[in-house]
């Protein structure tokens, strides 16, 4: 998708930017989130019902993947990085056995000055390994949304929602799209 709007004085037509090329996919790692960058955002937390001094915590990561400039004969311009400053993990409680936190999130294409990916997801983790989640947020691009459940060092993931894009006018502003709703429950062990 190329941008109307440029930043960085580089030129504004026949510009291209390259999305991470994938379809969905399940997250092998916490390393999905923190190395692999396959991804244009990515937020994780992690609630941990028993930590090593008795009490209860909830760890947060986040990652932005890179976008990749291309002209009109595909030959690669630039890379940058979008900002993260504007994923927020907010409202997050504790307790024995349920824990709550949402994901608010806003990151631009680092070559435009206009649009962003916007979205908001609540999640409710329950001890027993149930998690449910909730939001909102412009479709586009595919969103997914995964949860997992850990003992030790392994990882056993299952999907929440999935969802297709629609458009990338949605980018531009909330008047080109209507926000898409999405649910989901996963019980993993």
């Amino acid at each position: 998708m190329g941008c109307s709007i440029n930043s960085g004085g580089l030129p504004k037509t026949d510009i291209y930017h390259a999305g991470n090329n994938r379809s969905y996919k399940l997250p092998t790692s916490l390393s999905t989130v923190t190395a692999e960058k396959n991804y244009k955002t990515a937020m994780l937390a992690r609630v941990a019902w028993e930590s090593p001094n008795g009490g209860k915590s909830i760890l947060t990561m986040k990652g932005v993947g890179a976008t990749k400039m291309y002209d009109s004969k595909k030959k690669h311009l630039a890379t940058r990085t979008a900002s993260s400053k504007h994923m927020y993990f907010k409202d997050a409680t504790k307790g024995s056995s349920l824990a709550r936190i949402t994901f608010d999130v806003e990151a631009g294409n680092p070559f435009c000055v206009t649009g962003a990916i916007k979205h908001r997801s609540n999640f409710i983790l329950h001890r027993s390994g149930v998690i449910q989640a909730s939001g909102q947020g412009r479709d586009v691009p595919n969103h997914e949304l995964t949860g997992f459940a850990a003992s030790g060092n392994k990882f056993k993931w299952g999907w929440l929602s999935k969802s297709k894009l629609n458009s990338f006018d949605c980018l531009i502003s909330n008047r080109s799209c209507k926000p898409q709703n999405w649910n989901g429950k996963v019980t993993l062990p």
